[in-house]
Formats: structure tokens, C-alpha cells, sequence
């Protein structure tokens, strides 16, 4: 079994490469399960442990510092040892993860657990968004959505597992455990993994490819730095809003707590629907565009919810109209970057990711205080500045990205 070459040599397409999406889709319906299930699961967590459900919440914090320190861990793996160690080094820590939080009975436990799924997650994504963005050239916005739509499938089918769970056992351990299942092909595709990543199309095999930026002459790049802002101020939006959704309906309109949370259904399935429709019309109209609209769009999501406080249809309509706008950007932000560094395309992606993830360790908890002190309106008017602000960023980065590549 042959080594992935490290990053700096020539790369020439892989003979096998094709099957590299495929693999990306299963990963990325195994990580969107995965993320889905701790939420509904934290009763469980916290019978096996003997802790309150408040002190097993707290596992959120440690799953974002996973995300957020990946760059420092996961990013330089992928970097120095190439695509199959990080896909390894990612699959390991979601097996390792989901042992922990099916098995552990004391918090630093389910706490390194948590962690260790954070880590984990993003050492997957990043794997495979890189080599999907770099396989795809100039198509990468197009397919890098059409690759975390699949994660979408998995955050709507996990509750499901849960669900069965409870109604069958009266514990969500059985969904943690098909989730660690779901994981282990990870690890045996990535320890199978021959092929090198292709470059671009349009790139002569016959040329040696460009060595990759070092990390700190990759950190003086202006446009990585607001790329980094845009997709962190996005991120934060998306997290805060169906995290908070359920709430603001509830609150805002009198609905049940059972009746609420079918608008976080909603919003996750117009968000996955959106990225496949994404994937469609992107073959006729730029990711520019596309995300200029789809900002637009979410900002007018929020003032259609603003607008009708007491109507619950018309929440359901917003968080629709919210879920299928939101659903490009990131991906597209994504697809950037890669073009952008092709040479340091798992750098850069790691990058993005560990920023977009520091960003969700404050924000939406800034929403949640607003929400309780404030009320739904003020949490949803606030929402509403950081998607201007989020306009702000793309305007700006928009600028700097149709000089270097439409």
C-alpha cells in the first residue's frame, strides 16, 4: 500500500480519483448524523454520568473548541502528510468520539468526547472539501454544494435514530451507536485511500505543481483574512438562527414547544433543498451572484419573521425562505478560497473552518442572552444586523475576488 505524496510534490491526476465525491457524500451524510444526534441525546449523557442535563449541556462549548483548534492540529497533518493521514487522523477521532459519548459515565469524559467530535468533524470536512473543491477547478462552487447538501440529509435523519431510541429503549444510546457504524467506513476509506488530489483543470501534468504557501506568508493575505470574516460572520448567523428559532416562535407567537420546533425541521430542510438547487442553477449564473441574492434574501427572511410576530405560518414561511438562502453561501465561500490557494487548499479550508468556528463560540450566545433579557424581537433585530454585517463583509470581499477571478 503506497503513501499519499505530501502536498509539495507533483500531484498528476489520479487515475481513480472520480470515486473521491462519492466518498465525500457518504462522509459528509456520517458527519451531519453525527453533529444532529447530540443535542436530542443530552438526557442519555447525562444518566449515564449522574450530572443534570445543564451540566451536560455544557459539552457544546469543548465540541466548538474542537472545530476551532483544528487548524492547529488536523490542518497541519493534511498539510505535511497529505490528504489519506488527515482523512485517517479525522476518521479516528470520530470513532474514538462516539466511544466516549456511548460508553463514558463521568462529564470529562462526554466533555473529551464532545471535543474529540468537534476535531473529528472538521478534520472530515476539511479533508473532503479541499479534494472535491480542488478535483472540481472551476466548477468547485457547484460541487462543494452539492457536497454539503449530503450533510444535510444526515442532520435531517439523525433526530430520527434518536427518536427510535427512546420510543424502542428509552435511551438514545442505540442512535450514538448506529452513528459510530455509520463512522468506521470512514476510517477504512480513508486507510484504502491511494490517490493523489488532482489539480485544477487546465493545469499541464507535465509542470511540477506550485509548493504550497507556508502558513505565515498564507496569513498576510488580506483576501484569506476577510474570506475568513465573511464566512465567520455567515456561520454565526446560520448557528444563531436555528439554534434560537424554535424559541423566538414559541415566545413569539404562543405556539407549543412540540409545534416550535418543527420550524428548525423546516429551516434544515429548505436549507438541504437549497443546496441542490444551488448546484443546479449555478451552471447559468455566478457564485458572485448567487450569494449576493442569497444574503438579500436571508435579510428579508428575518423581516417577513420580524414583521408577524404572532403568526406562526409566517414563521415557518421566514425560516424556509431562510434555510433555502443561507444554504450557498458557504459553500461558495468555500469553493473561493480553494481557487484561490490551490497549492494550500486543506491550509486554507482548515483555516476557514477553525475561524467560522471561534465565531460560534460568541455570537449565538449573545442572541440567546438578548432572547432572555430583551425579548424575541430585539434577539431577531440584532440577527437581523449581523446578516447586514454580513453584507458588509461580502460587498467588500466581493470586490478584491472579481479582481483576481471572474
Amino acid at each position: 500500500m503506497e503513501a499519499t505524496p505530501p502536498a509539495s510534490q507533483t500531484l498528476q491526476p489520479a487515475a481513480g480519483a472520480s470515486r473521491a465525491p462519492w466518498l465525500g457524500f457518504y462522509a459528509f451524510v456520517s458527519i451531519g448524523i453525527n453533529a444532529s444526534i447530540v443535542g436530542p441525546a443530552l438526557p442519555t449523557f447525562a444518566a449515564q454520568t449522574g450530572a443534570s442535563l445543564e451540566q451536560v449541556g455544557l459539552l457544546f462549548t469543548p465540541f466548538a473548541l474542537g472545530y476551532a483548534t483544528s487548524v492547529f492540529i488536523m490542518t497541519p497533518i493534511g498539510a505535511r502528510w497529505g490528504m489519506r493521514a488527515l482523512l485517517l487522523s479525522g476518521a479516528t477521532c470520530l470513532l474514538v468520539s462516539l466511544a466516549l459519548l456511548l460508553l463514558a459515565h463521568s462529564l470529562p469524559l462526554i466533555y473529551l468526547g464532545a471535543y474529540l467530535l468537534g476535531l473529528g468533524q472538521s478534520g472530515t470536512q476539511v479533508g473532503y472539501n479541499s479534494m472535491v473543491g480542488l478535483l472540481a477547478g472551476r466548477n468547485a462552487a457547484r460541487m462543494l454544494n452539492r457536497l454539503n447538501a449530503f450533510f444535510g440529509i444526515g442532520a435531517l435523519t439523525g433526530p430520527l435514530f434518536v427518536s427510535l431510541g427512546y420510543s424502542l429503549f428509552g435511551s438514545a444510546s442505540v442512535a450514538v451507536l448506529l452513528a459510530l457504524a455509520l463512522s468506521a467506513p470512514l476510517w477504512i476509506g480513508a486507510w484504502t485511500w491511494r490517490d493523489s488530489v488532482a489539480l485544477p483543470a487546465g493545469h499541464n501534468p507535465a509542470n511540477p505543481a506550485p509548493a504550497p504557501l507556508p502558513l505565515a506568508r498564507l496569513l498576510r493575505q488580506p483576501v484569506l483574512w476577510l474570506l475568513g470574516v465573511t464566512a465567520s460572520i455567515y456561520v454565526s448567523a446560520e448557528v444563531a438562527f436555528s439554534g434560537w428559532a424554535a424559541v423566538y416562535a414559541e415566545r413569539g407567537s404562543g405556539v407549543s414547544a412540540a409545534q416550535s420546533a418543527l420550524l428548525v425541521t423546516v429551516f434544515f430542510a429548505a436549507f438541504t433543498l437549497g443546496r441542490y438547487v444551488t448546484d443546479l442553477i449555478s451552471r447559468w449564473v455566478k457564485p458572485s451572484v448567487i450569494v449576493s441574492v442569497a444574503i438579500a434574501l436571508t435579510g428579508l427572511g428575518l423581516l417577513k419573521m420580524l414583521a408577524a410576530p404572532g403568526l406562526f405560518a409566517i414563521h415557518v414561511i421566514g425560516a424556509a425562505m431562510v434555510g433555502v438562502a443561507m444554504s450557498p453561501i458557504y459553500p461558495i465561500l468555500l469553493s473561493y478560497g480553494v481557487r484561490l490557494f490551490p497549492q494550500s487548499a486543506t491550509l486554507v479550508t482548515g483555516f476557514l473552518t477553525s475561524v467560522a468556528a471561534v465565531a460560534t463560540l460568541i455570537v449565538p450566545s449573545v442572541v440567546g442572552v438578548v432572547m432572555a433579557g430583551q425579548g424575541p424581537a430585539a434577539a431577531w433585530g440584532l440577527l437581523l444586523l449581523i446578516v447586514v454585517a454580513l453584507a458588509g463583509g461580502w460587498a467588500l470581499l466581493r470586490r478584491m475576488l472579481m479582481r483576481q477571478l471572474e
